[in-house]
């Protein structure tokens, strides 16, 4: 996934991104409905996540906010990657992503 949107960064010339993140960046202090969408779509990826790391062991609540953290640390490295005009902080997020998710089966066996 991190190498997915590594090229659509490249390719693009850093310009696209998360429509989410811009979305509720500039959009979800004056709009309910839009910030709710918002929710609504970033819920849609954490859940699956989730679910894949339940499926191999997690507790739930363990897996729900590795989850969590995963997407939001995805989505926290294309908005510096698109800053910086390099996709060093996706790869950079993927390692650390890695590492946690490595920790946390580690720490529940």
């Amino acid at each position: 996934m991190i190498d997915e949107l590594a090229g659509i960064l490249n390719d693009s010339g850093f310009q696209l991104g998360c429509p989410v993140s811009v979305v509720t960046l500039e959009m979800s202090a004056q709009s309910e409905r839009l910030r709710d969408a918002c929710a609504h779509a970033f819920e849609s990826w954490i859940a699956p996540v989730s679910d894949l790391l339940s499926a191999h062991g997690r507790p739930r609540p363990v897996a729900r906010a590795l989850a969590t953290a995963v997407v939001s640390m995805v989505e926290g490295a294309v908005i510096v990657s698109r800053a910086r005009r390099s996709t060093e902080p996706l790869h950079c997020a993927a390692q650390a992503i890695a590492v946690l998710l490595e920790q946390s089966s580690e720490a529940s066996a």
